[in-house]
C-alpha cells in the first residue's frame, strides 16, 4: 500500500537527505517515502542485501524504474550492478539476475537474496518451465543458506510451488510447519502465509470449473428461490457433481432454510469429505451450533477446520470467541496465540489473550500482556480500560489486604493512562467510581 503525504510535509521530510537521495525522492514526490529509507542506507554505504531487495521492491511499487536506475548508477560498481539486476527483475527481466548469479564476486547473503527473488519471479509465471527454474533457484539458496536464516522464505516458495503442482497435502504440511515458527516471520511473510493458506483452500475446492460456476450461480439464486426450490436445485447439482464441495454447502444452507437441520448437517459433512482442505463446511457447522448456543460443539468443528487450514483467520477469530462462551479459555488461548503470530501488532488479539488468561486464573500474565499493550498503544483507550478492569477482577480474587491494595493501585495507574486518552469517557468515570468505593474505609 502506498503512503501518500501532503507535498509540503514530504519535501520537509526530504530536506535533510543527501544528494543524490534527495533527487530521487523529489522526482518520485509522495512515492519517495517508499524508497528513501533504503536509498539513504545505500548512499551511505551501510545497507544490507535486504535493503537492496526492499529498494527494488519499492521501485516497482512506485512505478519508477528510470529514476531508481539513475540513483543506482551513483553507487559503487558491485552494488550498482547487483541493484540494477534486482530492479530489472522487478520489471520482468530475469536475465539480469541470472547473469549476475554467474558472477563470483557477490557474497553468500547477496547471492541468497538474488536467488530468492529469482525463485519468486518464476513462481509467479506458473508454468512448467518456470516452476523448474524456481526449484533450481531454491536449491541454490539451500546450499548457500547454511545457517537457515532464510528457511521460512524458502518454505513459503516451496508451498506456492506445491499448490501450483496440485500437491495439496505437501502444501498443507508446509503451512503448518511455517505457522509453528511464524514468530520469526516479518510482516510481509506473515501476509504471504495467510495468502497461501487462502490459495490452498481455493485450489482444493476448485477442481471442476463448470461445477464451480454452477455453484456460484446457485448461491446467487438462493434468495429468490423458495426453500423447497433451493433444496431441489442444490440436490440436483450435488448429485451431478459430487466432488464439488461448494454444491454440498449450498445444499446444506438450503436445507437449513427449509428447517431440515439433520439434513443440513449431512450435506456439510459430505462437503468436507469432498474437499478436506476447505474449512467452509466446518465453519457452517460451527455457526449452526452457535445459533443454538451449543458452543462446545461449535468449538469442535472450528478446531477441525483449523486443522484442515492452519492459517484460517476467520475460523481462528470465531474459535477464540466461542471457546470463551463455552468456558474453555485454554482453547481460546491457543487460537489467540496463533493469531498473535499472524498479527503481532493487533490490539484485539492481545486483549483476547489477556481475557483468556484471566479466565484461567493466570492474572500475572494477563496483567503483563495488558501493560505491554498499553505501552505499545498509548493513544488507544481499550488496553488501559482492560488493564483497569483486570486489576479490579484480581482485587476480588486477592487473599490478603496487601494484594487487594496493590490491585487498587494498579487500577488507579491504568485509569490515569485512560484519562489521558479520554478523560470524560463514561466507562473511565464508572471505573473511577468503583475504585473510589474500594478505597473507602
Amino acid at each position: 500500500m502506498r503512503t501518500v503525504h501532503a507535498l509540503p510535509v514530504f519535501l520537509l521530510a526530504c530536506a535533510g537527505l543527501p544528494q543524490p537521495v534527495d533527487q530521487l525522492v523529489t522526482v518520485l514526490k509522495s512515492d519517495g517515502a517508499l524508497v528513501s529509507p533504503h536509498a539513504l542506507r545505500l548512499h551511505n554505504g551501510d545497507a544490507s542485501a535486504l535493503d537492496e531487495r526492499r529498494f527494488a521492491h519499492a521501485c516497482l511499487q512506485a512505478g519508477a524504474r528510470g529514476p531508481c536506475e539513475r540513483f543506482a548508477a551513483t553507487l559503487a560498481p558491485e552494488r550498482r550492478e547487483r541493484l540494477l539486476a534486482l530492479i530489472a527483475l522487478q520489471f520482468s527481466e530475469p536475465a539480469a539476475v541470472e547473469g549476475r548469479l554467474l558472477a563470483t564476486s557477490d557474497g553468500d547473503e547477496a547471492r541468497v537474496i538474488l536467488s530468492l527473488e529469482l525463485a519468486r519471479y518464476y513462481v509467479r509465471q506458473n508454468d512448467d518451465v518456470a516452476r523448474a527454474k524456481a526449484t533450481a533457484a531454491l536449491a541454490a539458496v539451500a546450499m548457500l543458506d547454511g545457517a537457515g536464516a532464510y528457511s521460512n522464505e524458502r518454505a513459503l516458495i516451496h508451498i506456492a510451488l506445491a499448490i501450483q503442482n496440485d500437491e495439496l497435502a505437501s502444501a498443507h504440511k508446509g503451512l503448518k510447519d511455517v505457522l509453528s515458527a511464524s514468530a520469526a516471520l516479518d510482516e510481509k511473510n506473515r501476509d504471504e502465509l495467510v495468502r497461501l493458506s487462502e490459495r490452498l483452500i481455493a485450489q482444493a475446492s476448485d477442481h471442476d470449473k463448470d461445477a464451480t460456476d454452477q455453484a456460484r450461480r446457485l448461491f446467487a439464486d438462493m434468495n429468490r428461490l423458495s426453500p423447497d426450490e433451493a433444496v431441489a436445485a442444490a440436490a440436483e447439482l450435488a448429485d451431478k457433481y459430487p466432488e464439488t464441495n461448494a454444491l454440498w454447502i449450498a445444499l446444506g444452507l438450503a436445507r437449513l432454510k427449509a428447517g431440515d437441520e439433520p439434513g443440513a448437517v449431512l450435506a456439510f459433512e459430505r462437503a468436507r469429505i469432498a474437499c478436506p482442505f476447505d474449512p467452509e463446511a466446518d465453519f457452517q457447522l460451527a455457526r449452526l451450533h452457535e445459533r443454538r448456543a451449543r458452543y462446545a460443539r461449535a468449538v469442535y468443528y472450528l478446531e477441525r477446520g483449523i486443522e484442515a487450514a492452519p492459517a484460517w483467520t476467520k475460523g481462528l477469530w470465531l474459535l477464540a470467541d466461542l471457546a470463551m462462551l463455552a468456558r474453555e479459555p485454554e482453547r481460546a488461548s491457543q487460537a489467540l496465540t496463533v493469531l498473535k503470530r499472524l498479527y503481532p501488532g493487533d490490539v484485539t488479539v492481545d486483549l483476547g489473550r489477556a481475557r483468556a488468561l484471566l479466565e484461567r486464573d493466570d492474572g500475572l500474565r494477563a496483567m503483563a500482556i495488558l501493560k505491554e499493550t498499553t505501552r505499545n498503544h498509548p493513544t488507544d483507550l481499550r488496553p488501559a480500560l482492560a488493564l483497569a478492569k483486570a486489576a479490579l477482577t484480581l482485587h476480588g480474587r486477592a487473599q490478603s489486604p496487601e494484594g487487594r491494595a496493590r490491585m487498587v493501585s494498579e487500577a488507579e495507574a491504568a485509569l490515569s493512562l485512560a484519562k489521558n486518552v479520554a478523560k470524560d469517557h463514561n466507562e473511565v468515570l464508572a471505573l473511577q467510581s468503583a475504585v473510589a468505593k474500594l478505597k473507602e474505609p
